[in-house]
């Protein structure tokens, strides 16, 4: 029989178990990002550089700082300070859980105000040959230490932690790992850059992103207009459990209905912020102010394409941390079963009624596309096909093998048209045959002049192309025209066709000369000059106009 006391904690065993507690980069800095919050920062500033094939992270703060006597506290497993606040930070891990699981050394540096720079780390090799002690705090400036940093020397007080190598970062590249940290930052720490705290990327000031798109500021509401606050709903109140301030606590619930029609109207369903997708409807859960998960069903509704523009936000208090099962990495949690059963019963009947009202708008929707296919032509497009007639041919003579080719070509478009019908689950399906035979009737129907709106890759504000009789007069959806001036035009509609015309115009000029080689050369190159041009002159006079 072994006598021998053992230690519960084996120091070797311990330290290398450690690195796999599945803290992920993104939960990292945000760990980082709580302890600075919590600290009172006014800022932090994170900064992701590599150096000999080696990437480095360094997260600073203006906060109150950590007394020379409690860095080894802060360092600690389960160690707090006398300044840490059960408010963000629960455990008391952050630090030295993502500390040791992104890097096998971290280097803090702290400074209180009205006093000196203290320095500590963890160094995983030594903590092992150390029986997992840390050294002793020593006092020590990280300015002297680290010249090409560019730290920000003017705080009174705060923290600096260095990451001196990140050996397990979530992108291996370090521009698509900044990319991917700028967007985790936006969407999870929201709540405080929007009340003015600002988080620096590499430089960057980082914008923050509301998936309910409720916050004023917020892009995406500027690029399509605010999502719809759906019911009041009343919050679910703890008599017996108090929040920080000594409040009853409560849980506190919003949904939100995206611009349903301006999302599909402007193709931005894919496009980020939007992000429109099965992965991203549902409940997006608030802990103090910070996301701790995005996209949840809670096992409160079936994810369905028709929820897709569905969006909650569950905001509670770290005092019901018991009822939301939450654990030391915050991002995983296990809904206490009394607490579902409370918001099924609130939030059923409204996610059922939301469903309804998202499919009736993406049927108007719908619908209104089919008549701008099936019904007479716009009016410009009306005026240019009758002036069409007074003017000099078109330069564009098919052969017989290019109408056939178009042929084919607007045969193909037919049957994708009917088969994203089909296949629609925004469709009901008592009006699919009815959309189909009213899209086989606008194929069959001919006109000159054809408006599409569509991303053009070159960067052309506009371009044409030949499809039979029928001119294609495409407008780059991406260029600072469209934004800038023609999305804008119409809510003018005088406007809008007056817009339309002048881009006839260019359109008409060209093919006029379309058999001309050299004239068509030229075309092709002042399309391109022009579009250049224009950017540049919108983006200029964009600036005067802000100022003034």
């Amino acid at each position: 029989m072994d006598d021998k006391q053992q230690k519960i904690v084996s120091d070797e065993g311990f330290i290398d178990s450690i690195r796999d507690l599945g803290l992920t980069t993104t939960d990292t800095v945000n760990e980082f990002v709580d302890n600075s919050l919590d600290a009172n920062a006014e800022s932090v500033w994170i900064t992701v550089k590599e150096e000999k094939g080696k990437i480095i992270m360094i997260i600073e703060d203006d906060g109150e700082g950590i007394s020379p006597n409690e860095i080894t506290k802060a360092l600690a497993f389960g160690g707090r300070t006398t300044l840490q606040r059960t408010v963000t930070g629960k455990f008391g891990w952050g630090l030295s859980s993502g500390a040791c699981c992104q890097s096998s050394r971290t280097e803090v540096y702290s400074k209180r105000k009205e006093d000196d720079f203290y320095y500590n780390y963890i160094d995983l090799d030594e903590l092992k040959n150390s029986a997992g002690y840390l050294p002793a705090t020593i006092k020590k400036s990280p300015f002297k230490e680290y010249k090409k940093l560019n730290l920000n020397e003017s705080v009174e007080s705060g923290t600096v932690l260095i990451l001196k190598h990140l050996d397990r970062p979530d992108r291996k590249k370090m521009k698509s790992l900044v990319e991917l940290l700028k967007e985790n930052l936006a969407i999870v720490q929201r709540k405080f850059l929007f009340s003015g705290k600002p988080i620096y990327l590499n430089g960057e000031n980082i914008k923050f992103h509301d998936p309910l798109m409720l916050m004023d500021g917020f892009d995406g509401i500027k690029e399509c207009g605010k999502g719809e606050k759906y019911g009041e709903i009343e919050p679910i109140v703890f008599a017996n459990i108090k929040d920080d301030r000594g409040n009853p606590a409560k849980i506190e619930i919003k949904i939100s209905k995206l611009p349903v029609k301006t999302i599909m109207e402007k193709k931005l369903q894919r496009k980020s912020p939007f992000n429109i997708s099965t992965d991203n409807q549902g409940f997006y859960i608030m802990r103090h102010g910070r996301q701790i998960a995005a996209g949840q069903t809670l096992h409160l509704f079936t994810r369905h394409p028709q929820l897709n523009y569905f969006r909650a936000e569950i905001s509670f208090s770290p005092s019901l941390d018991k009822k939301f099962g939450i654990q030391t990495n915050k991002s995983r949690f296990s809904l206490d079963d009394d607490l579902r059963q409370e918001l099924e019963k609130r939030l059923k009947n409204i996610i059922s009624q939301i469903r309804g009202d998202i499919k009736e708008d993406q049927q108007e929707f719908e619908e209104e596309q089919i008549k701008v296919k099936i019904e007479r032509p716009t009016i410009s497009e009306e005026i240019a096909d009758k002036a069409r007639k007074k003017l000099k041919p078109s330069g564009y003579k098919p052969t017989k093998k290019e109408e056939e080719n178009v042929k084919k070509e607007l045969e193909k478009e037919k049957k994708e048209e009917i088969k994203r019908i089909k296949e629609s689950p925004e469709i009901a399906e008592d009006q699919k045959d009815k959309r189909i035979k009213q899209i086989e009737m606008a194929f069959q129907r001919e006109r000159i002049f054809h408006k599409v709106i569509d991303i053009i890759g070159t960067g052309e504000f506009y371009r044409m192309k030949h499809k039979g009789k029928r001119i294609d007069v495409i407008i780059n959806q991406g260029h600072e025209f469209y934004k800038k001036i023609y999305e804008r035009a119409t809510q003018d509609p005088r406007m809008q066709i007056l817009l339309d015309l002048f881009l006839f115009t260019l359109v008409l000029a060209e093919d006029i000369y379309f058999d001309n080689e050299e004239v068509k050369s030229f075309y092709n190159t002042q399309r391109r000059e022009w579009s250049a041009i224009m950017s540049t002159f919108l983006e200029e006079a964009e600036k005067e106009l802000e100022e003034k």
